[in-house]
């Protein structure tokens, strides 16, 4: 194989940076007009802070496409490039340098054949020994990255980033002059696909853990079975897994996603779930109000954001009407700061991330007061607010008989 030879231009840091000089100006003194000397000291650190910027995006972009040609899987066992490409049918070339790369990034380590002597630097460089690595994902990584199983699993929100929002950000200089959006209603079945994904294993661990232990009010009225409303119930994920755990339970989701509504339908059949469950293409205020007894729970996960801004709070004003009288208000979203010093901080700091990531899509993240106002127009109280993975906000609303 051949290899071009690389070089790099430095600048010494010794090397000064020559003035411009004025005609008129004394020999050797600089003018008004004279280019200062630059202070590379005090650029370092934003200069380093917008390379982590680029950085970034690079790690993105080698996450996901370690995910999509199967790379990080194979990778659970130690394995050459060479066995690596020919086991995934790829091009040896290229799955080496992702495998070098893969240590910059921390991802990968190495395991070197035991034939190399690596306490004799200079030959364990030799080009030829190259070929006697095996590279393997780091451990901490392969649940993430390796097994799609499971609930911490990452890998469609890399596919969501890379496809999705790539998209988005290329066209945002566009939307930032016309004001348009693309809501997320209109983005077709493989932006459900993804979608699904990411949230997949959060409604896992929201249904396993956080109801049980942070929503004491909710997880009592799901226990005792009885109606729920799965407001933005996606393609059913949720709603299944609710009537999986609480076996007396019916769920009525809605979503204004007509091809997620279909596959919830398809996967309620799938899971045997199809007799407790009702799914609609409705807005939740309409399906709230066409209610003909009242519903004894309703849920909002991650879709209180993307309900028109205008809209929610006659949506809550429904749900007053539409819940029992001790009906339980249980969400499970993302919060926007209120105030600047907060926003560099937990959990607020995902909030206005959410909130750049999502404006193309017309979404607005809400405050903390705005959510407790919310609550407060369906006729409920907040209780047992909780920040989870530092990242979101998990509370329910109850009727305050104080």
């Amino acid at each position: 194989m051949k290899r071009v030879a690389t070089c790099s231009l430095r600048i010494r840091a010794s090397t000064p940076i020559p003035h411009r000089r004025n005609s008129s100006c004394r020999s050797g003194e600089p003018s008004r007009s004279t280019y200062a000397m630059t202070d590379w000291t005090a650029i370092d650190d934003p200069v380093k802070r917008l390379h982590g910027f680029v950085s970034g995006f690079h790690a993105t972009f080698y996450t996901y496409i370690g995910i999509e040609c199967g790379l990080f899987e194979a990778l659970v066992e130690p394995r050459t490039p060479d066995e690596l490409a020919s086991r995934l049918d790829l091009h040896e070339a290229y799955v080496r340098r992702f495998c070098e790369v893969g240590l910059r990034w921390g991802l990968l380590e190495v395991e070197p054949d035991e034939g190399i002597d690596q306490s004799n630097r200079e030959a364990a460089e030799r080009p030829g020994d190259r070929d006697r690595y095996a590279f393997r994902l780091c451990e901490p990584f392969v649940r993430p990255l390796a097994d799609p199983d499971d609930a911490q699993y990452m890998g469609n929100l890399f596919r969501f980033a890379a496809v999705h929002l790539n998209e988005d950000y290329g066209n945002y200089p566009r939307y930032f002059r016309t004001g348009e959006t693309r809501p997320f209603v209109d983005r077709g079945p493989a932006f459900t696909d993804v979608i699904e994904g990411t949230t997949r294993g959060l409604q896992t661990i929201f249904v396993e853990k956080l109801i049980p232990e942070s929503l004491p009010a909710f997880d009592a009225q799901l226990a005792r079975g009885g109606r729920l409303l799965d407001v933005g119930c996606g393609t059913g994920h949720l709603a299944c897994r609710l009537c999986d755990q609480y076996s007396d339970l019916t769920v009525t989701g809605v979503d204004l996603d007509e091809d997620a509504v279909d596959r919830a339908r398809e996967r309620a059949i799938d899971a045997g779930v199809s007799d407790r469950t009702t799914f609609r293409v409705r807005d939740a205020t309409t399906a709230a109000a066409e209610g003909t007894s009242p519903f004894d729970a309703a849920v909002l996960f991650m879709s209180q954001h993307e309900i028109d801004e205008d809209a929610r709070e006659e949506l809550f004003e429904v749900l007053d009407e539409a819940l029992a009288d001790d009906g339980v208000v249980a969400v499970f979203d993302e919060v926007y700061p209120a105030h600047p010093s907060a926003f560099d901080r937990s959990p607020f700091a995902t909030g206005v991330e959410t909130q750049w990531s999502e404006l193309a899509w017309g979404n607005v993240v809400p405050t903390v007061s705005e959510q407790r106002d919310l609550l407060a127009s369906a006729g409920r109280t907040e209780r047992s607010r909780t920040t989870f993975a530092d990242r979101f906000v998990v509370y329910e609303g109850v009727v305050d008989n104080d």
